[in-house]
């Protein structure tokens, strides 16, 4: 009776002991935004793909027939953060910036380069330059121009604002559809209550798309604490990430739709799935990113349903897609 007495007691003492050392490990995560504050991120990018589509077998796309085409991605540049102002609960307003950023796409057999440097846009295709911001009349949205963001301590972003001219270059597409309401429900977001190592926390999010009486997109976010390192004395947590988004029989069709969209195909996306895995590094201490690394996978099956001019009958096509991006960002 005494001996198991005190082997409960033994064990009791044990299991408050590691309860406690556990609750201690707890950590809180959360951005310390600083006004005047300005960090550059170095991001690197590479991906591949295949693309095939059905109903253009004949088709040449320079070396490759329309049955089997190649997607390659280069990307490398900076991310400039600036904070204004930051409120009383931590919350900051934030203005992003792309840099020095180069993109080279290799895509049914032609070679795309964009290129942004100090707030200066431009795209050429096979050595060609087909548009320069320097020549526009208006700014060229989102890449070119600063984008804003009012984001709390846990990265939920409140407002994001800087796509709004996506709407005048694709009018058919934004009949109905916030651009900036899609991209602000986008980023993971960190939990608002300590958490320990393993602990996992999650949400899901409905986004609705064009032309969707619904919001159809779901996006579904995981993350763990995977671990705590101490390095030079500095704290660091190390969170993994998962995200996946699935649109199911999205139709965008050209009947009653608005302005240049008329002259554009009837479309149907029978599958659209993107899956990203990744890893981020965030300072405990100074409450930031330092580093993120991850892969990016994303499925489309697409249905088109094109007019052509020289013939009785629509053309008929699917397209399928596949690709995998690599994606590094990194505090410098």
């Amino acid at each position: 009776m005494r001996v198991s007495v005190i082997v409960t007691s033994i064990i009791w003492t044990v299991v408050f002991l590691v309860g406690a050392y556990a609750q201690e490990k707890a950590v809180v995560l959360e951005y310390n935004y600083q006004v005047g504050e300005v960090m550059k991120y170095q991001m690197t990018g590479k991906g591949n793909g295949t693309m095939n589509i059905s109903g253009l077998e004949n088709q040449r796309f320079g070396m490759f027939t329309a049955s089997s085409m190649p997607i390659t991605l280069n990307l490398q540049g900076y991310i400039i953060m600036s904070t204004k102002n930051v409120d009383t609960s931590g919350t900051a307003e934030l203005e992003m910036m792309f840099d020095k950023l180069i993109e080279n796409m290799e895509f049914m057999g032609q070679r795309i380069v964009i290129t942004i440097n100090s707030g200066e846009f431009e795209m050429s295709v096979n050595n060609q330059l087909m548009f320069s911001s320097k020549s526009a009349t208006k700014p060229f949205p989102f890449l070119g121009q600063p984008i804003s963001m009012k984001v709390t301590k846990t990265g939920q972003m409140l407002e994001f604002s800087g796509m709004e001219q996506l709407k005048e270059l694709m009018p058919g597409l934004s009949r109905g559809f916030d651009f900036n309401d899609m991209t602000k429900n986008m980023p993971p977001v960190l939990p608002e209550h300590p958490v320990n190592v393993g602990e996992v926390w999650s949400s899901t999010t409905q986004i609705k798309l064009p032309f969707m009486q619904e919001k159809s997109a779901q996006v579904m976010k995981e993350s763990t604490l995977l671990s705590i390192e101490t390095v030079s004395g500095k704290r660091y947590a190390v969170i993994t990430l998962f995200e996946k988004m699935l649109v199911k029989d999205w139709k965008l069709d050209r009947v009653n739709s608005e302005n240049s969209y008329d002259t554009m195909p009837e479309m149907k996306f029978n599958r659209m799935e993107q899956m990203v895995l990744g890893k981020v590094k965030h300072s405990l201490d100074a409450g930031r990113m330092i580093k993120s690394e991850y892969t990016q996978n994303m499925f489309m099956e697409m249905n088109m349903n094109m007019a052509i001019p020289t013939q009785v009958k629509p053309m008929d096509m699917t397209m399928k897609m596949n690709i995998a991006m690599d994606m590094v960002i990194e505090l410098k």
